[in-house]
């Protein structure tokens, strides 16, 4: 079974992202059972503290686990962020610095839409390509001028991390094509 770590960054971040994902995900499992097959994927939101407040604090998230209890996972999933991106990436230091670990033990690494940002602070980004919304390429670039950002594409796949130009796009890549979900085993949802 593949760990997956849905994270749940401080700040203002895509409620619809994360849940939306996790959804997904689950269902996937749920299909699967009913295939009288194993589940796949162990999901699990990932914070940096047990209550994570966010659209000026009307919505609570409580992620499963902190990042400090995650050894090892297998893919990691980084949602859109929303407003000051300077101060995200300041007030979520501690999980950049996990997403890099765990991407150097292994993990693959997803952004979704926006969450390059969070993605692009750890530093994985450097010398990569790289997509997001098109709305957000100037602040991206004026941040983070040492990656490459193609404007083309709606998806980036390079060494195991990967970026997307839209919410839900980049969510089955990782998990396709044996990188995710083992050698020669698609998922139903995909």
């Amino acid at each position: 079974m593949k760990h997956v770590s849905i994270l749940v960054p401080d700040g203002e971040c895509s409620i619809t992202t994360i849940e939306g994902t996790y959804q997904i995900l689950l269902r996937v499992n749920d299909w699967l059972e009913e295939a009288g097959r194993p589940p796949l994927f162990n999901v699990q939101l990932v914070g940096l503290h047990r209550e994570t407040r966010t659209k000026g604090g009307l919505f609570c998230i409580n992620p499963d686990v902190v990042v400090q209890e995650v050894h090892r996972t297998d893919l990691i999933l980084i949602p859109s962020v929303h407003g000051d991106k300077a101060k995200i990436l300041a007030e979520n230091a501690p999980m950049l610095e996990w997403i890099a670990a765990q991407y150097r033990g292994g993990a693959a690494v997803a952004s979704m839409c926006i969450g390059a940002f969070v993605l692009a602070g750890t530093g994985l980004l450097d010398g990569k390509t790289c997509t997001l919304h098109w709305e957000f390429t100037g602040e991206f670039q004026r941040m983070f001028p040492t990656v490459r950002l193609v404007e083309d594409k709606i998806i980036t796949d390079e060494n195991n991390i990967y970026t997307s130009g839209g919410l839900f796009v980049a969510e089955p890549y990782p998990l396709s094509g044996g990188k995710i979900c083992g050698a020669g085993d698609r998922c139903a949802v995909l």
